[in-house]
């Protein structure tokens, strides 16, 4: 069976149960090399995006709709920890001051955000849709 035959036979939820992982997965990494970039390190961040990809993939191998809430609040949590981490950064970049964080770490920083963000809505929409 090919791999497009595969993807055609799973429900939306499956699809964007899926998708939420590859892209908590890709905050993740992304997290990983701001961490790596700046010394800066929150477990709560590790442990909140690592979760949320073990929860979903869970879910995708059985049937708990009672759990399902669980990848979404797990994600926005770890994004909520990062933002109140990164709201130096944010100030010293959008006020020009150079006092407040590095603002040469932006990029991650939003690269983080979009993508653990975008994880989120996917498993959010994921926990209503039927699998």
């Amino acid at each position: 069976m090919s791999t497009v035959n595969a993807v055609r036979k799973k429900t939306a939820g499956k699809i964007l149960g899926m998708a939420g992982c590859l892209l908590a997965a890709a905050g993740l990494i992304s997290y990983l090399v701001y961490m790596n970039v700046s010394g800066d390190t929150n477990p709560l961040v590790l442990a909140g995006l690592s979760a949320a990809i073990a929860a979903e993939l869970v879910l995708l191998k059985m049937n708990a709709d009672g759990l399902a809430i669980l990848p979404p609040v797990l994600t926005a949590a770890a994004l909520c920890a990062f933002l109140i981490d990164s709201v130096e950064t944010f100030v010293g970049y959008f006020m020009n001051l150079a006092m407040f964080g590095d603002a040469s770490l932006i990029s991650y920083i939003f690269c983080t955000c979009f993508l653990a963000g975008a994880a989120m809505v996917a498993f959010l929409v994921d926990a209503f849709v039927r699998k």
